[in-house]
């Protein structure tokens, strides 16, 4: 590429990988990647533990809520992977308030799960049964989408950290662990 595109490649989108190597850049990107295992974790025993509430403390109950979660890391993980190569500097920031502003709306249409329920369960024209399938779907739903905006910042924080292909899995094992770590202290934290 001119010297030009890769001007205008800078402009608009901030520095590209190569010169990414900002240390404030690299600090921002691993805390928000650290903070976002910690408060995946942390959300997801909370959410099984308020689907158990509403709908049972069973297997299935633990099960949607884990099937939703990974559900969601692998198709967030996928969309980023697709949009890392092009996506500017402030991707990884949007996803994650995104994720943020999804989790705290999910959590709190948690407390009204309970009456979902009720009403599916008494005022939908279907059998339970179908009620209550309807039930885990939408709990699947709710905790699809924040694991989905969860699972996009990887591959984009990995695109802005790379500065060439040999650092590449130094670089993605460093923001694993470090998500895992912080994945670990907030399921810790919250299952204390």
């Amino acid at each position: 590429p001119s010297r030009s595109g890769i001007a205008a490649a800078r402009h608009r989108h901030g520095p590209m990988n190569e010169d990414s190597d900002l240390p404030a850049e690299r600090a921002l990107l691993s805390t928000g990647f650290l903070l976002a295992g910690f408060s995946l974790l942390s959300l997801e025993i909370l959410w099984g533990r308020m689907t158990a509430l509403t709908l049972g403390s069973s297997i299935h109950s633990y099960t949607i809520t884990l099937s939703a979660v990974m559900g969601g890391i692998f198709a967030g993980s996928a969309y980023g992977g697709k949009r890392s190569s092009t996506a500017p500097p402030s991707a990884f920031f949007l996803f994650l308030f995104l994720y943020a502003v999804c989790s705290l709306l999910v959590s709190f249409s948690f407390l009204y799960l309970s009456n979902l329920m009720f009403f599916a369960k008494f005022h939908l024209p279907v059998p339970f049964r179908v009620s209550f399938y309807l039930m885990y779907a939408a709990v699947f739903l709710l905790i699809f989408v924040p694991s989905f905006f969860a699972g996009a910042v990887f591959p984009i924080a990995v695109q802005r950290l790379v500065r060439d292909a040999s650092a590449a899995g130094a670089v993605a094992a460093r923001l694993y662990m470090l998500n895992t770590m912080g994945a670990v202290i907030g399921s810790l934290l919250t299952g204390f």
